[in-house]
């Protein structure tokens, strides 16, 4: 029995090995640290990449051999049910994604990245709003006080004062 490629999961797995080979390409042109540091600035874009590049060869190997494994074989109207539900969360976390970009500078990054939360939770399905500020506020908080405080980096503020 001869199996048949998938052109589109062939596809999908050659733009991963694609996108990995623009980190590593990316990850190159960094500035090599000439200090004490053991980890240096091409460490996490080369990791990242190396993950990205496994991916792709996983979905090119699936591709090759008869299309991806754990897609499942619903009927036609799930599918279309499932697409609806897809284009909806790209919208949502696209949406998030957008008003973070064009606010953060504004209400800050604790702010910015709680709305985030929510239109991405909401991306993936959830209709609890008020659970899902609460649950943003608590992730973005810490991370707020890590980087600017622990690490030193410079976070867009709470607040603007003109607020």
């Amino acid at each position: 029995m001869k199996t048949r490629i998938q052109p589109i999961h062939l596809a999908l797995g050659v733009a991963a090995l694609a996108l990995a080979l623009w980190l590593v390409i990316g990850a190159m042109m960094l500035p090599v640290d000439k200090g004490y540091t053991v980890v240096g600035t091409r460490v996490f874009p080369l990791g990242v990449a190396l993950l990205m590049g496994a991916v792709g060869m996983g979905l090119v190997t699936q591709a090759i051999t008869g299309g991806f494994r754990l897609l499942g074989k619903e009927p036609e109207v799930a599918e279309a049910k499932l697409a609806r539900q897809r284009v909806h969360a790209v919208v949502w976390v696209s949406a998030g994604l957008l008003v973070d970009a064009l606010v953060i500078e504004h209400v800050g990054f604790v702010f910015a990245s709680t709305v985030l939360f929510a239109l991405a939770a909401r991306g993936f399905g959830s209709k609890r709003w008020a659970y899902n500020v609460v649950i943003g506020l608590l992730l973005s908080w810490p991370i707020y006080i890590g980087f600017t405080m622990g690490l030193g980096l410079s976070l867009p503020g709470l607040l603007k004062p003109w607020l």
